[in-house]
């Protein structure tokens, strides 16, 4: 029994017939393991950073003034809603924020499921199985990257994509969604600027497919360029720190700074798409222009590419392009199951390999986001003080987060980490021009400058110093070992070394 089969009549569902479809047991699955997922793993390391600088936000911290950071304010500002219900109803953020991409997936399939429905996309039986295999494409495809801003705005994105799949039909998108579908891509282009990648060459095929002329009058359009416009406009009035200071570091520091491309044929993510792609090439054969078809592949394409200009090859980034790949061979999988020799194939069970291959290779980013992942490191810094004030030395994100929220700490860094350092000396290595060698050295002594002031001003209770080149880079710096000089070494984990304050011991 389908979903389709439970509707009495238009307009009424039978609770008891949905309740017994396998659709139903199959949706339920997916959310107990995806929510059993998330319980064992809990948020990764860059939404812990971004649920951090939320709170700072929300308790008067003024943003790119009080703490630094080179995205977009909406790229800590989207977990402040759920950051306020949490605060309401005494949970914790990182419970309520699961929560709430648990129902943003959902909300995100039912609207897109709507605009497909009503504009004759799909059958209703292929529609509920695409429905029901997508949950999960959204729910346990991310692993590591759940709640990851990628992972929102594919959630934001799928109901454009599925108007612009109607649209190619040559079929009529009702005015309210079609405004709804526009905000969407509005907010995930917002969160990150390259995410209209996600929709432009869709635009492309929709020409060809309806004319450049069918692309002026349409709402989506309309609504998401209005949506960026007064996110931005709104940006420039409330934070312009956000320009005066962000956007020069991630100019000068972070968008030059990318692996080198001999890296790119050994980027096991890279390998990923490109053999999904090439089984969907196969698999689609005289179908690849198909609206439900061609749209998540454009759309994958673009994604791959946001992926590849970024080119820092962190695995997370590419989820989107490899769940909309993964959209558009679930269609054809669940539409067309038979081979080019007339066997059949069980739809379920291609289904369940492809995701299943997928969601093991995803596993992988976990190693990518996180971090010291070690109880003992946890329990170590607990034990120093309650609430202890915690700050890093050492390149990575993943030194202090999620670390700082799992022992109740307090983040009273300014940065993440010294990772401007980190790729300052990574821009001298290359031999830059004298005057950019300036810019990278002065970029270097306002991270160590910032770094001094957070310890002498803040008086964290525990600084974590990653690796023996961060100690040593410690010691020879003449005004961060005065710093250091009210704290002694409490313990090693690994090849971490815990400095405890003097007096800051239970």
């Amino acid at each position: 029994m389908t979903y389709e089969s439970a509707l009495e009549a238009p307009g009424r569902v039978n609770v008891s017939g949905f309740l017994a479809s396998r659709t139903f047991w199959l949706l339920a699955a997916v959310v107990l393991l995806a929510a059993a997922v998330q319980i064992h793993w809990g948020v990764n390391t860059d939404t812990s950073w971004n649920i951090t600088l939320a709170e700072k936000a929300l308790d008067g911290a003024r943003p790119y003034v009080d703490f630094i950071e080179i995205n977009p304010p909406l790229s800590f500002l989207i977990y402040l809603p759920p950051i306020l219900v949490a605060r309401l109803s005494g949970t914790a953020p990182e419970f309520v924020i699961d929560l709430f991409c648990f129902v943003g997936a959902a909300l995100s399939l039912w609207l897109s499921g709507i605009v497909l429905a009503r504009g004759g996309a799909v059958t209703p039986a292929a529609g509920s199985r695409l429905a029901a295999i997508a949950f999960a494409v959204l729910l346990l495809l991310p692993m590591r990257a759940f709640s990851e801003r990628e992972h929102i705005a594919l959630m934001a994105s799928l109901p454009c994509l599925a108007a612009l799949a109607v649209w190619a039909s040559r079929e009529r998108v009702e005015p309210i969604l079609s405004l709804l579908a526009g905000l969407g891509a509005g907010l995930a282009i917002a969160i990150k600027p390259h995410f209209a990648l996600f929709f432009l060459p869709n635009l492309t095929y929709l020409a060809w497919r309806t004319g450049w002329r069918s692309l002026v009058p349409r709402i989506e359009l309309w609504a998401a360029l209005a949506a960026v416009a007064l996110y931005w406009t709104a940006v420039a009035l409330w934070c312009p720190a956000f320009f005066e200071r962000a956007v020069p570091i991630a100019r000068d520091i972070y968008v030059p700074f990318h692996k080198p491309l001999s890296t790119l044929p050994h980027d096991p993510t890279i390998h990923a798409w490109i053999a999904l792609g090439a089984l969907l090439a196969f698999a689609a054969r005289k179908r690849w222009a198909e609206p439900l078809v061609a749209v998540p592949a454009l759309a994958s394409a673009g994604a791959m590419a946001a992926y590849l200009i970024q080119s820092k090859l962190w695995a997370y980034q590419a989820y989107p392009a490899l769940a909309l790949l993964v959209l558009a061979l679930l269609r054809l999988i669940l539409e067309n199951p038979a081979t080019p020799h007339g066997a059949r194939i069980a739809p379920g069970r291609l289904a369940v390999a492809v995701l299943s291959a997928l969601m093991i290779f995803f596993a992988g980013v976990r190693l990518s986001l996180g971090g010291h992942d070690s109880d003992r490191l946890e329990r170590a810094v607990a034990q120093i003080a309650p609430h202890p004030k915690i700050l890093t030395i050492a390149p990575g994100i993943g030194d202090g987060h999620p670390l700082t929220r799992r022992v109740q700490g307090v983040w009273v860094g300014s940065v993440m980490s010294l990772w401007i350092t980190e790729m300052s000396d990574a821009a001298l290595r290359r031999n830059p021009t004298p005057e950019d060698a300036r810019k990278f050295e002065a970029y270097r002594r306002l991270d160590r400058q910032t770094l001094v002031a957070d310890i002498v001003d803040k008086k964290p209770d525990a600084i974590l110093i990653v690796g023996d080149d961060w100690l040593a880079w410690a010691h020879n710096n003449a005004d961060v070992a005065a710093a250091l000089a009210e704290y002694h070494l409490r313990e090693a984990v690994d090849d971490v070394m815990i400095y405890a304050r003097n007096d800051a011991e239970r």
